[in-house]
């Protein structure tokens, strides 16, 4: 049995899986992908989150395979109205890292996988989270073949299914507007 179900297979939900799995958590990632998206919608890994990916065991396989910016000039005009190093925001990270979303994924997924090889379920959906006060129950239906479904209940859910979740929306949980 799961103490914790993860709802979502992106970087927050996988990230979360790494840190608990690590403090002998037992921990399930519900994806309805079947695979990581190619496309990124996110490529700026700034020092605050590196150091973070760092307590996941990540961050140095993801600065193998990004490429450090070390400052940034701003253009106007075709002048140079100002520039900035990244030198000083960090000591171990001074630098942003530019890495393609679904590497991002793909690192944390292969990190989860070290911990617990069961702990990602891709092609499983997440119909509907029941909380009667004193059990949580999780609903999943199959997406395609592989998939899982059927009913969890573990101690805690974690809904880490993007800006748009319709778990939380059905809570009445809103991410805020940008």
């Amino acid at each position: 049995m799961a103490d914790v179900v993860i709802v979502g297979g992106g970087p927050v939900g996988l990230y979360l899986a790494a840190l608990l799995l690590q403090e002998g958590v037992a921990v399930r990632v519900r994806e309805q992908r079947l695979h990581r998206e190619s496309h990124s919608r996110a490529i700026g890994i700034h020092p605050p989150a590196l150091a973070a990916l760092d307590r996941a065991s990540v961050a140095s396989a993801m600065v193998d395979a990004g490429v450090q910016i070390l400052g940034g000039i701003a253009v106007s005009g075709g002048k140079t109205v100002g520039s900035m190093s990244f030198a000083s925001v960090s000591e171990r990270f001074p630098f942003v890292l530019s890495l393609p979303q679904v590497t991002t994924e793909y690192l944390l997924e292969r990190r989860v996988d070290e911990l617990d090889s069961t702990a990602l379920v891709r092609g499983a959906r997440v119909t509907e989270i029941a909380d009667d006060g004193g059990l949580v129950t999780v609903h999943a239906e199959a997406t395609k073949a592989g998939g899982a479904d059927g009913r969890v209940t573990p101690r805690l859910v974690v809904a880490a299914d993007g800006s748009r979740s319709r778990l939380r929306g059905r809570r009445g949980v809103r991410a805020p507007a940008r």
